[in-house]
């Protein structure tokens, strides 16, 4: 008996450090995507700039500068995501719960996804101003209509509705993709 209890505790044991080591996996390929892809914008954006200050296009130079200033926003919401994962990792996440002029976030929100996709928004029946933690309210919309993005056909538009129910505000991002899938549902509250 005693050495079936210590076995199950060397499985349960090794079954926390193999998630351990998954999520850390996980975390890596999540960072190293992110910020890539981000970096690769601002090195190709800051290369054309360079090449237009010899044309003197100061409208297109704008654009670049903009896209720059994006790819940094991106990066810097990515460490702001690596930042609440380890508070969460560590039991430490606080709320800052502020009042919020939640159709504006949301609307920051699809400015900042840059996207050249169709996004149509109907936030007209949202509170004006809801109670929660800014960060994390953009950080959830963002994370919702980046995968609503990244994951639907390109030609297809992404939706955002957004209402009251009873004393609680809705936010629906529904896109045309092919969904979650099943094996992956399961994983929907774990980091990255």
């Amino acid at each position: 008996a005693m050495r079936k209890n210590v076995e199950a505790s060397m499985q349960s044991e090794f079954e926390t450090e193999r998630k351990k080591v998954e999520t850390s996996r996980r975390f890596i390929d999540v960072l190293s995507h992110e910020i890539g892809t981000s970096l690769t914008m601002i090195d190709g954006q800051a290369f054309r700039l360079r090449k237009l200050a010899e044309t003197n296009e100061p409208l297109d130079a704008l654009v670049r500068a903009e896209k720059i200033r994006n790819s940094v926003r991106h990066i810097e919401a990515v460490m702001r995501q690596v930042q609440l994962a380890s508070e969460i990792g560590e039991g430490a996440i606080y709320l800052r719960p502020i009042a919020i002029p939640f159709p504006e976030l949301v609307k920051d929100t699809i400015l900042e996804a840059d996207s050249k996709r169709i996004i149509q928004s109907d936030l007209a029946k949202l509170p004006p101003i809801i109670w929660g933690d800014a960060d994390m309210l953009r950080q959830v919309a963002a994370n919702l209509l980046s995968n609503a993005i990244k994951y639907s056909p390109p030609d297809s538009p992404v939706r955002i509705t957004g209402w009251t129910d009873q004393d609680e505000a809705v936010l629906s991002i529904a896109d045309r993709g092919r969904g979650i899938p099943d094996d992956e549902r399961t994983k929907l509250s774990e980091p990255y």
